[in-house]
């Protein structure tokens, strides 16, 4: 922290401690968050703060990075910096994405095993249209709950021609709520076959 706040101008300092803790955060992640990760932590970086943070139970990159920067907005606004509470946020986020993840391939394999060459299957997908450019995709931990609209949303009927892994299904498209909306932005026509992984997807038999 005082490596940051050495190197920052009066100017920068006043206006990272004057935003809320949030904004500081978040908007210096590209930047002395960045520098913070590519000096310090990756590569051979600064091996005694890396070994620190592993030894607390943190060991994203991007985390370790927004703990400084969060550490030394705390600071400059005269507020106790509580590491363990921060630490603990991160150790929650990451654990509720490893039981989603457990979940999610579990149900994943379940339908794998049900899954049979020729089955016919519906495939309810979530539609990305915040860029003008439509795109049907999926949800990953640890947001995976939404509610199909059938405004917007594509829901695919097609059949299964090929079964590899979990992570790999083969399937004919036969029909779409919406033809020209891209599936995983690949430009899917009826009739072709577009491969799937199984987790995450809304897919019934």
């Amino acid at each position: 922290m005082d490596y940051i706040y050495n190197h920052w101008t009066s100017v920068k300092r006043s206006a990272f401690k004057n935003q809320s803790e949030d904004e500081a955060v978040s908007s210096n992640h590209f930047t002395t968050g960045l520098w913070i990760r590519n000096n310090w932590i990756h590569g051979n970086g600064d091996t005694a703060l890396v070994n620190y943070f592993h030894q607390i139970g943190i060991h994203n990159p991007d985390d370790i990075s927004s703990i400084i920067l969060t550490s030394l907005h705390r600071k400059l606004n005269n507020q106790p910096i509580d590491l363990k509470k921060q630490v603990d946020a991160y150790e929650s986020y990451w654990n509720n994405i490893d039981d989603c993840e457990k979940k999610s391939r579990s149900e994943a394999l379940e339908i794998y095993n049900t899954l049979k060459i020729g089955d016919p299957v519906t495939i309810m997908m979530y539609v990305d249209t915040s860029d003008n450019n439509s795109n049907a995709t999926i949800f990953e931990c640890p947001s995976i709950a939404w509610k199909f609209d059938p405004k917007k949303d594509l829901k695919i009927k097609g059949v299964v021609k090929n079964i590899i892994t979990i992570n790999r299904v083969d399937i004919q498209i036969k029909s779409m709520s919406f033809p020209n909306i891209k599936i995983l932005s690949d430009t899917v026509k009826i009739g072709e076959v577009k491969e799937f992984s199984l987790v995450h997807l809304d897919i019934k038999k």
